[in-house]
């Protein structure tokens, strides 16, 4: 059985279904990743009679195959998968049998450091089920946990510095700008992320900066 050996922000095994599977940032997929970088639906590992495919779906910084980037390719077991800042190795065994191959990878030291966990047979496996029902279970009461925290946070936040409140109610009135009421939970956080994206210097330090802060303006450029 084919098996993915992931690290995220954590190292875990998957067994790979006899049915094709998406890989992206989403918690709506089959295999959640995460990973700031990546695309919510990344990419798919499909299974094919002899090993399976990968196929980019159209993400923004693209699928890495042993360090070169594709459109779709066939995948040999030990290949290593890179996207965004993941490393993903394919296995049919229960180490990794290559020994070369991570001098063009774009994340090598962490790829290094996924291969000696697999060879040493310290990385915990589920299958695709059990993984899925994990993500389910944490985003019911824990997410809603951490929701609450981060309400809170950004409250002490805006007491004490008021420039931090100016800025969020600017990204506010952007959003509803641009309708808002029409958009899904994830679209709407993703769009304030590209918004937060575009600011700089939001803890009031300009040491690096050209000019004066007029991060407030540029949310409505």
């Amino acid at each position: 059985m084919a098996r993915l050996m992931i690290f995220d922000d954590r190292v875990r095994g998957l067994d790979l279904p006899d049915h094709a599977i998406i890989v992206g940032r989403s918690k709506r997929v089959d295999v959640p990743i995460s990973d700031r970088i990546l695309s919510r639906k990344h990419c798919s590992i499909i299974p094919m009679e002899s090993g399976c495919s990968i196929v980019d779906l159209k993400s923004q910084n693209g699928t890495f195959v042993n360090g070169s980037r594709i459109d779709k390719a066939e995948l040999e077991y030990d290949d290593v998968i890179e996207i965004g800042e993941t490393v993903i190795v394919i296995l049919d065994t229960d180490s990794w049998e290559r020994g070369e191959g991570l001098t063009r990878l774009r994340n090598p030291v962490k790829a290094q450091d996924l291969i000696q966990r697999i060879n040493r047979k310290t990385v915990p496996v589920s299958d695709l089920a059990s993984g899925a029902g994990a993500v389910a279970e944490r985003s019911s009461r824990d997410e809603f946990i951490e929701e609450l925290v981060m309400r809170r946070l950004a409250v002490t936040l805006a007491e004490e510095d008021p420039r931090l409140d100016a800025i969020a109610g600017k990204v506010v009135e952007k959003i509803l700008e641009e309708g808002w009421p029409g958009k899904g939970l994830d679209s709407t956080r993703e769009r304030v992320r590209e918004l937060l994206a575009g600011l700089e210097g939001l803890d009031g330090q300009d040491s690096d900066d050209d000019g004066p802060d007029d991060n407030v303006s540029a949310v409505r450029e």
